[in-house]
């Protein structure tokens, strides 16, 4: 009895250590997002305002559009009528939401070439705002590429509303936030005053068809 017993101390030792090896021997290299309850204060009528550096943009459901990445499940949402710009907001592999999202993602998509390493993109690209031609996003500023942190946006909750299994497609009501900041670029230097940092903040509440 007495030696099943030291057994049993010394199993759950050695499960204790390598747990914490496990956790804090190995560097990550990028952020772990702990899925958890969102707040939805969101209705579920078709709505979205994109706020940049204070100036609210109210985006009518026409100037949505939707594209979804089938080889990782990645859900792209690009909104015209930002000023003369557009955002496009990149949210990584949609099934696993709702949750937060980081500044970057990487995925199969990004693969180096010649290498077994696959390279982290931006979540929140800008483009041509204030000025044709000229692009800022949250991870990078054209020549120093950030670690990847979180809390660049939420996706709050994700419904399929509808789907037709005969084409292969289904719909989706998908409720979000966004609050992070888009970089000053180096290479947009004849911008002037325009090539500055952003503050993106906003809220949407859009439909999504997913063909598979």
């Amino acid at each position: 009895m007495k030696n099943k017993f030291l057994s049993s101390i010394i199993i759950l030792l050695s499960l204790f250590i390598f747990s914490c090896s496990g956790s804090n021997g190995a560097k990550l290299r990028y952020p772990v997002i702990t899925k958890g309850q969102l707040s939805d204060t969101l209705t579920n009528d078709l709505q979205c305002s994109i706020i940049i550096n204070g100036k609210d943009y109210t985006i009518p459901p026409d100037s949505i559009t939707t594209a979804y990445t089938f080889s990782d499940s990645s859900l792209i949402l690009t909104f015209k009528g930002v000023g003369s710009g557009r955002l496009v907001f990149t949210i990584p592999n949609i099934f696993k939401c709702p949750s937060p999202i980081a500044t970057g993602y990487s995925s199969v998509r990004f693969k180096i070439a010649g290498s077994d390493e696959y390279s982290v993109e931006p979540t929140v690209d800008l483009y041509d705002y204030g000025m044709r031609g000229i692009s800022f996003n949250n991870l990078n500023d054209g020549q120093h590429k950030n670690e990847a942190s979180p809390g660049a946006a939420d996706i709050i909750s994700i419904q399929k509303i509808d789907e037709n299994t005969t084409t292969n497609w289904a719909a989706y009501l998908v409720k979000g936030k966004i609050h992070t900041t888009v970089l000053k670029n180096v290479y947009e230097s004849a911008a002037g005053e325009m090539n500055r940092d952003y503050t993106v903040n906003g809220s949407f509440v859009i439909h999504a068809k997913i063909y598979f």
